[in-house]
């Protein structure tokens, strides 16, 4: 099968969505004739591989599109002449809805021959997404509960929707560090219990959460942040709490696992404020699946999204953006440490089977029915 997959991404970036294109890429690579199309990379090709974990280099074109503005339909000019360089069996896939729009506008052998990954329906209008949904020949689904709403509020067929969670690779913690030896390679001190966050320092994320826990519990835990750019992490300065959290700006796919291994306990306080409602029940976050697979003892924010992935076991779960149960969570969790790491290894285990490998069967096959 013939596979050309459609991005207007720049390369690398601190948004976890670059990851998943990668590691998708890889996997279809593995299974089909297949090549991604990027804006462009400020790395050569082989350190962009060797920067995301990528095992196996597939082949990349870049571009180089979207000087010009408005990005998606400078991105669409150009793909219109790929879409013509390829022969009529082509299948064409793409996760970015401006970029399906536009090219369903342009291109009549665009719009009669693609798949469309869906993360969102809320990012553009719903004329937008009707119209995408209408013409894509399949959706790939990163939620149930998103199928739902293509089933229940754009009339899709079941049958045109595959449910695809986004999942992991388990060769990136086949060699996790001990924790004495990431904690001694990072410069991390063994004197406290370390509560480490992995994602950018934002609101939707819980870095509100994090600044007042470390504001309540700095002195007898240690609080460390792992991504973001160094500009979002000084526009925390003048937040109270922002003097005892450890701040790491932006780290590689290939090392963020290297700090996990430093942690005592992981955390995603992912906020479930009315604003970011429906993030909340429809997302399906890397980083959750990743946690898992440390074998490291996690708290969860308790939202439906991710009690999808993680089950409803209370001992990974505290009440979003209250203060109160999370620091309740972290003493209970540093008390029972031994019995909730045995609970977090039968999570490890569960995460490590959910492989992009086997998302990539379950699309193309998707695609060949």
């Amino acid at each position: 099968m013939r596979i050309r997959y459609f991005t207007t991404l720049q390369y690398p970036s601190t948004f976890a969505n670059r990851t998943q294109v990668m590691k998708m890429s890889e996997a279809f690579s593995n299974v089909s004739d297949f090549v991604l199309y990027i804006d462009d990379t400020r790395v050569a090709l082989p350190e962009l591989f060797q920067l995301y974990g990528v095992r196996k280099p597939f082949e990349i074109k870049v571009l180089k599109f979207t000087k010009n503005k408005p990005r998606a339909f400078c991105a669409a000019l150009a793909y219109r002449t790929v879409i013509k360089e390829n022969p009529a069996e082509t299948i064409f896939y793409v996760r970015e809805g401006l970029l399906a729009f536009f090219l369903i506008l342009m291109s009549r052998r665009f719009r009669n021959n693609f798949f469309y990954e869906m993360h969102s329906f809320v990012r553009h209008s719903k004329f937008i997404y009707k119209t995408i949904f209408y013409f894509a020949h399949g959706i790939i689904s990163t939620s149930e509960s998103k199928a739902e709403v293509l089933v229940d509020s754009f009339k899709v067929s079941r049958d045109h929707i595959l449910v695809a969670p986004n999942v992991l690779d388990p060769a990136d913690f086949e060699n996790m560090p001990s924790r004495d030896n990431a904690r001694k390679v990072l410069g991390i001190s063994n004197d406290k219990p370390v509560v480490m966050f992995t994602g950018k320092p934002e609101a939707l994320r819980g870095i509100d959460l994090i600044l007042e826990l470390a504001g309540r519990m700095g002195g007898k835990v240690a609080f460390i942040c792992v991504g973001g750019t160094q500009e979002e992490i000084d526009a925390l300065q003048n937040r109270s709490g922002f003097e005892k959290v450890r701040f790491v700006p932006f780290v590689p796919h290939r090392d963020v696992v290297h700090y996990m291994a430093a942690a005592d306990i992981l955390i995603a306080p992912q906020s479930a404020r009315p604003e970011f409602e429906k993030v909340s029940k429809y997302s399906s976050p890397l980083k959750i699946l990743e946690y898992m697979a440390t074998g490291i003892p996690a708290i969860f924010s308790r939202i439906p999204a991710i009690e999808k992935i993680v089950g409803v076991d209370d001992n990974f779960f505290a009440k979003s953006d209250s203060v109160e149960d999370w620091v309740r969570k972290i003493e209970n969790t540093m008390e029972q440490y031994i019995e909730v790491q045995k609970k977090a290894a039968v999570l490890r285990t569960r995460a490590l089977e959910n492989t992009w490998q086997n998302r990539a069967k379950a699309v193309l096959d998707f695609i060949h029915d």
